[in-house]
């Protein structure tokens, strides 16, 4: 059944419906067309943009495995401080008893 815009607006004016109400409810209804229209879109480029997102975290796994060796530097850093403070420590201690 297909009515006029004018029959169809009578009926929801006849309903309580404002006019604001209805314009609301058109533009509601163009803005879901719209993104429906851009969802078929994007289908067809959505198995492209897979790969390039496959693709990208591909390389951030490279590139973060290369971080780890970072892990070894601040752990060897750290090896070192703690042997640097022991000597001082056992330095300290010898140097105290020295004076005594």
């Amino acid at each position: 059944m297909v009515l006029s815009r004018s029959t169809r607006e009578d009926m929801l004016y006849e309903m309580g419906y404002t006019r604001s109400q209805i314009a609301d409810a058109v533009r509601n209804n163009v803005r879901a067309k719209r993104e429906r229209r851009r969802t078929v879109h994007n289908l067809r480029t959505m198995k492209f943009e897979e790969m390039v997102e496959g693709v990208a975290k591909s390389l951030r796994r490279t590139v973060l495995r290369r971080g780890s060796s970072s892990k070894k530097l601040y752990k060897n850093w750290k090896e070192q401080h703690e042997k640097l403070q022991m000597q001082q420590t056992v330095g300290n201690s010898c140097s105290s008893l020295s004076v005594g």
